[in-house]
């Protein structure tokens, strides 16, 4: 074999394991933004179940294993991370309850914004696009 056809060869293979260990960290960094966000909306949402009810927590914890799901998890998996989360949560000394409607509002839409963005970023970068 030719000296050069061979050392394109060998770049070919070295770009291509690169681009892969590329895409893995990526991929990893975005799993990552989405845990983030769907831990402190459930955290926030815990916090104001006593002012916005417990209906909006109970909406918010399915929600929350829905995104572990799209990252990956199996439903009793992501279900049992949620358990583990809100076992967390009630297990500090001081959870603190929020008393300020408007404050739970404003917080939780903040914090469901970042996480729907975490989300779309995932999706886009995981699923195939179409030609």
């Amino acid at each position: 074999m030719k000296p050069q056809l061979l050392l394109a060869a060998f770049f070919a293979c070295t770009i291509n394991t690169q681009v892969l260990a590329d895409d893995e960290h990526k991929r990893l960094q975005l799993t990552g933004k989405v845990i983030d966000g769907v831990n402190v909306s459930f955290v926030i949402a815990y916090q104001c179940r006593d002012v916005l009810g417990t209906t909006y927590y109970n909406a918010i914890r399915t929600y929350a294993e829905k995104a572990f799901q799209q990252i990956g998890l199996s439903p009793e998996m992501a279900a049992q991370r949620v358990n583990r989360l809100e076992k967390f949560i009630e297990s500090e000394k001081k959870p603190g309850r929020k008393e300020d409607i408007e404050g739970c509002v404003w917080n939780i839409s903040t914090v469901n914004h970042d996480l729907q963005t975490a989300q779309k970023n995932y999706i886009d970068f995981t699923q195939p696009r179409n030609p």
